[in-house]
């Protein structure tokens, strides 16, 4: 029997997409042997970045925090932030920034700043540099605050998953590491990604909800998992380790630690502005199947879709 599996996405979109961040890691110049890094950090509101808020309600007061993650204390810390959205960052953007407290593994700078309704067509940006030592780094650039709040993420990759041969009752596949389905979040807010089986997929399948339900005939396993980009391909094992908490049914579900996730972790649970994740599938054939499938295609539909936090 031959599997073919369709993906069909759904943008969740309010308003027109106006941006298209791209995150972007600078290293200007690094000397000495002290290793150090920027990281958020970890507050109420700068989880995910280093601002607070995150909108413009009208001209407002912004914080701006970042921490160094460091053994000695950094010589400066700035906030660099195109406060006109021109595109470019000038002197005039560069802000020192004070130390705020010091951690057990770094030190923590904060500055307030008066941002106004800004005039340039681009979205405002910002970013962190510092001195440590002899060693100069900046942080990767980040969009916002924002004026408009939108969800929407863009799908990268083949949007179809097709195995082009036969396959076995209880064979498991995955999809291989070239053929890695991205997700972009396009929009303004952290997002939590949502999947669901359509019942408009094109086969005489059914979805089951664990291996119990395996025992029917035409029943088979689709589970899907989040992971960064950076963190190798799963294996079968690391697929519902809890209790069948990645299987997908025709009942929508949303990332949520280890639903959709491992190790407690999805990368498909508030996903940041310009931020990707992975989306990666498992899928165990049926044990026995009617003989009106031999040797016919199976389409599966599987819907994705994305909520604002």
């Amino acid at each position: 029997m031959h599997k073919k599996i369709i993906f069909i996405y759904y943008r969740n979109m309010k308003g027109i997409l106006k941006i298209l961040a791209v995150s972007l890691f600078l290293i200007s110049s690094a000397y000495g042997q002290r290793d150090w890094s920027f990281e958020w950090t970890g507050e109420p509101g700068f989880k995910w970045d280093g601002i607070e808020p995150d909108y413009f309600d009208s001209d407002s007061i912004f914080q701006f925090r970042i921490k160094i993650k460091s053994d000695i204390e950094p010589l400066s810390v700035f906030l660099n932030i195109d406060q006109n959205a021109d595109g470019y960052f000038d002197k005039n953007e560069q802000i020192p920034m004070e130390l705020d407290s010091k951690t057990d593994d770094g030190y923590i700078y904060d500055i307030k700043v008066i941002l106004r309704e800004p005039r340039g067509n681009r979205p405002v940006g910002y970013y962190f540099s510092a001195q440590v030592g002899f060693s100069v780094k900046t942080s990767s650039l980040q969009i916002g605050p924002f004026w408009h709040k939108e969800v929407s993420f863009a799908f990268i990759g083949d949007t179809i998953w097709e195995t082009n041969q036969r396959i076995f009752p209880l064979q498991i596949l995955i999809n291989s590491p070239d053929k890695r389905y991205l997700l972009i979040n396009t929009g303004d807010v952290p997002i939590t990604f949502g999947m669901l089986i359509s019942k408009q997929s094109n086969t005489v399948w059914e979805p089951a909800l664990n291996y119990n339900e395996m025992s029917n005939e035409n029943k088979y396993i689709f589970s899907a998992m989040f992971l960064k980009p950076s963190v190798e391909a799963p294996k079968p094992q690391n697929f519902n380790t809890v209790h069948w908490e990645d299987v997908l049914s025709y009942t929508p579900k949303f990332a949520n630690g280890d639903q959709f996730g491992f190790d407690g972790y999805s990368a498909g649970e508030k996903l940041a502005p310009a931020d990707t994740a992975v989306l990666w599938l498992n899928f165990i054939a049926p044990s026995t199947s009617s003989g009106e499938v031999d040797g016919k295609v199976q389409s599966i539909v599987i819907k994705i879709f994305a909520i604002g936090s």
